[in-house]
């Protein structure tokens, strides 16, 4: 009986642990300081084209 409430007690940490990543990278943990997958997708949406366009913009002002 022992044995099976440490095999039990070892899904539950294992579990919680899981939750805590998903909480996290999902942003729902309350902890505002870091990232979280909306942060990096957002930053990425809105810098990457931003840099793009402006890196155009230069290469193509010679040629104008």
């Amino acid at each position: 009986m022992v044995k099976n409430i440490k095999f039990n007690l070892k899904e539950v940490v294992l579990k919680n642990k899981m939750i805590e990543v998903i909480k996290h990278t999902f942003g729902f943990c309350g902890e505002h300081w870091h990232p979280n997958i909306f942060t990096i997708l957002i930053s990425g949406l809105g810098l990457t084209p931003a840099f793009h366009y402006i890196k155009y913009k230069i290469k193509n002002y010679d040629k104008n």
